[in-house]
């Protein structure tokens, strides 16, 4: 984000155009568009919340007006193969090391429905009226119920919003049952794919923390065990970067 000299102070971003005209009245509605992969990829609420804070007359109008975040299990080997597989033989040459880069990044791409293994969770609801900066960094508990009798490849993230304070409320999603965004959906690879049975649950918790060198991005932590009547008991941790 760029520093931006305002008339009265110095605020950090872009804080929704006409700069002279914010600092000097309050405004009736905030609405704004600032929502990144997995909802909080680029840190663009950050300013809202300043600017709802500083100039908006009525905390909740700012709209969107809910968010929340949301984690399904994927099972897809022919996505696994075409971006993980696909470094153990690259046209004849051995490049498995680029591997582990794979799974460090978290990788945004539209998941088939058909993908879908598992129920899903909501880890983080954000109300805009009363969401402070702090609240973005969050370490959230998350249990997924198998559905099939599979093999998960990776978790994956998206984000559902609300406009349901007016008087003709409108909802729209970015997980794989909705319709297409440019959003898509944040797919975090696992390291060990886990054979899983209808019924089982894999459960853990989720963390989000701004990057400390650039806070635009996220570090994502993912802690996690199968519970299964059929299988050894497994658990997985693993980091993600989204940038």
């Amino acid at each position: 984000m760029e520093e931006v000299q305002l008339p009265v102070e110095k605020v950090s971003g872009l804080v929704l155009g006409l700069y002279a005209f914010i600092a000097l009245f309050q405004v009736d509605v905030i609405i704004s568009e600032w929502m990144g992969y997995c909802l909080l990829f680029e840190s663009m609420l950050d300013t809202v919340i300043v600017a709802r804070d500083r100039w908006l007359l009525d905390a909740s109008k700012v709209y969107p007006n809910q968010c929340s975040i949301s984690l399904v299990a994927m099972g897809s080997k022919m996505e696994y193969d075409s971006r993980v597989c696909f470094w153990d033989d690259v046209y004849g040459c051995k490049m498995s090391a680029i591997k582990e880069e794979v799974f460090l990044e978290a990788h945004v791409q539209c998941v088939q429905p058909h993908d879908v293994i598992s129920t899903s969770d909501v880890v983080k609801k954000l109300n805009m009226a009363t969401v402070k900066v702090p609240d973005l960094g969050f370490k959230a508990p998350f249990t997924l119920t198998m559905l099939n009798d599979t093999i998960c490849h990776a978790l994956v993230g998206y984000f559902d919003v609300s406009f349901d304070s007016m008087q003709y409320p409108v909802y729209f999603g970015t997980g794989p049952m909705d319709t297409p965004t440019h959003w898509k959906q944040t797919v975090f690879y696992l390291k060990k794919p886990i054979a899983v049975s209808t019924g089982d649950l894999l459960a853990g918790t989720i963390e989000f923390r701004k990057n400390k060198e650039d806070v635009r991005c996220l570090d994502i932590y993912v802690t996690m065990e199968l519970s299964s009547a059929d299988a050894e008991h497994v658990k997985i941790e693993q980091k993600f970067y989204l940038h």
